[in-house]
């Protein structure tokens, strides 16, 4: 998934171009639900500095505590949000080709 402000923004503009207008969000396969606080992508590394929380500190995100651990990326932005994981959303895969 997105590691980085090339991929995140890379990923942005692609969700928006194939989503179209308004917000559409998706699972991006970041979480915290085995450390609060220490969100991770599904492979276990550790998202860094570098990724879209860091970029958009206005946002207030993460902010849903134990309640949201689970990250959406929002189709309209491209900025992350901490979601109930059990919330239905489109999701976003990434894979060999």
């Amino acid at each position: 998934m997105p590691r980085g402000v090339t991929e995140a923004e890379a990923l942005a503009a692609y969700t928006k171009s194939f989503f179209g207008p308004g917000n559409w969000p998706a699972w991006i396969g970041v979480t915290d639900r085995h450390s609060e606080g220490v969100y991770v992508f599904q492979d276990g590394v550790r998202v860094s500095p570098g990724d879209q929380w860091y970029r958009h500190p206005q946002l207030g995100q993460p902010n849903g505590g134990s309640q949201e651990n689970c990250v959406a990326l929002s189709t309209d932005d491209g900025k992350w949000w901490d979601k109930d994981c059990g919330r239905r959303m489109y999701f976003i895969c990434e894979y060999e080709y």
